[in-house]
């Protein structure tokens, strides 16, 4: 899915990666930059140098938050997080201090219900 498709109601920023919620009723979420600790939550089960990370240029749907109705999203330097109409917090990315709010310190690159 390309995001010229949807309206644009909320981009945050991390320190090299952004993600940008749009208002098409299942609220998708789209991502794009670095993804070095799995920021932009792809699952794609690359995180870490010793891994060929993918940096992504162009903005990417994170197809495991469609339809979870994320009406809210901020960015740390290299995490990520959504939270929907309910009030449930998603996040992902780098997690080796437990800022992830997730019960353990390992980053996570696909989002994960906190």
């Amino acid at each position: 899915a390309s995001l010229a498709a949807f309206h644009v109601i909320q981009v945050a920023c991390g320190k090299a990666h952004t993600l940008v919620l749009t208002d098409d009723g299942a609220y998708p979420v789209f991502s794009f930059g670095s993804n070095l600790n799995g920021e932009c939550g792809l699952g794609n089960g690359e995180i870490g140098l010793e891994r060929r990370c993918r940096h992504m240029t162009v903005p990417t749907l994170i197809t495991t938050l469609v339809d979870k109705s994320i009406v809210r999203i901020t960015c740390g330097a290299h995490a990520s997080f959504g939270i929907t109409t309910h009030g449930a917090l998603f996040s992902w990315g780098n997690n080796a201090h437990g800022q992830l709010v997730l019960g353990h310190a390992q980053s996570t690159d696909c989002p994960q219900k906190s």
